[in-house]
């Protein structure tokens, strides 16, 4: 065994916090997987119920539409965030590395709310848009539009997900940006020298030298948006509280997990097995997802 390590000196490294994800992270999930095919007896005792808790979760009349409303508020903000806030992300950090005028200084906005906790972002957020004392209705007011100011944002249906995809953004647009901006100085300077003597122009040195070569990164990028948007819980309880917000518009996987498994429905004297069974199709839509997308993206890696 030491022989074994001596010659793996990297394991030492990695052995504490494997060992901290695994008792933390990965027992717990593994645990909750049996504990789905329970259930309780009128007495308290838990027994065995097979795939029933599935079975309600997919066709209770109550809860199977809450999932479906849940599941298509997550991926439509997976989508917002693949479509607009991706393409930004990589124009900021590609700035960034260009080292445009006041680039340091950029950063370092961009990267201040890393330091700020998600709950206090979203609290704020909210305090902006409130009705009557936020800046956005002062705003609104100034220009003599108070009824423009005290609607549209909290009653709007259809801009729940767009404000939690904000409020996402704002919270995590400086972290996703620091991993292009060192994806790009993983690049050697030489490939990109020999672009500029075969005369290509910022765009194809882009989109022939620069992106291609991050696809390793392109592709962590969107696993981990994907693995947030499924796991958003913060941000959608404190904007749309326990119930979702307005009929549901900023329901979430896991704030649905959540109100069924604790809130005080039908189910929460089972919450152990409906809350499991919940959880292990959340892990399982994360598992699938997260393979669909580095299947995918694997053979469009580059090397050099």
């Amino acid at each position: 065994m030491l022989k074994f390590i001596r010659k793996r000196p990297f394991i030492l490294f990695i052995l504490p916090g494997f060992l901290v994800y695994t008792v933390f992270i990965t027992a717990p999930i593994l645990v909750s997987i049996p504990f789905s095919l329970t259930g309780l007896t009128q007495e308290g005792h838990r027994i065995f119920v097979g795939i029933a808790n599935y079975v309600i979760v997919f066709t209770n009349k109550i809860l199977f539409p809450q999932f479906m409303r849940a599941l298509s508020n997550t991926f439509l903000g997976l989508t917002l965030n693949y479509v607009f806030i991706h393409p930004l992300i990589i124009f900021l950090a590609y700035q960034m590395y260009r080292r445009i005028w006041g680039h340091t200084v950029y950063q370092n906005i961009l990267f201040i709310p890393q330091f700020v906790n998600a709950i206090a972002l979203t609290f704020m957020v909210s305090i902006f848009f409130s009705p009557y004392i936020g800046l956005y209705y002062r705003v609104f007011q100034f220009l003599g539009l108070e009824q423009w100011g005290t609607a549209g944002v909290w009653t709007n249906e259809k801009l729940g997900v767009v404000l939690i995809v904000i409020v996402w953004t704002w919270a995590g647009l400086g972290y996703e940006m620091l991993l292009y901006i060192a994806g790009f100085k993983m690049i050697p300077n030489e490939l990109v020298e020999a672009a500029i003597i075969d005369g290509a122009g910022e765009f194809k040195r882009f989109t022939h030298v620069y992106f291609p070569l991050l696809m390793p990164t392109f592709t962590n990028v969107m696993v981990l948006m994907f693995i947030w948007c499924i796991t958003a819980f913060e941000i959608p309880y404190i904007l749309g509280g326990l119930s979702g917000g307005i009929n549901g518009n900023m329901d979430f996987l896991t704030l649905f997990l959540y109100r069924t498994a604790f809130g005080s429905g039908a189910y929460s004297t089972n919450f152990v097995g409906m809350g499991s069974a919940i959880s292990t199709v959340i892990l399982a839509i994360l598992a699938g997802g997260s393979g669909i997308i580095l299947w995918v993206l694997r053979g469009r890696r580059v090397t050099y």
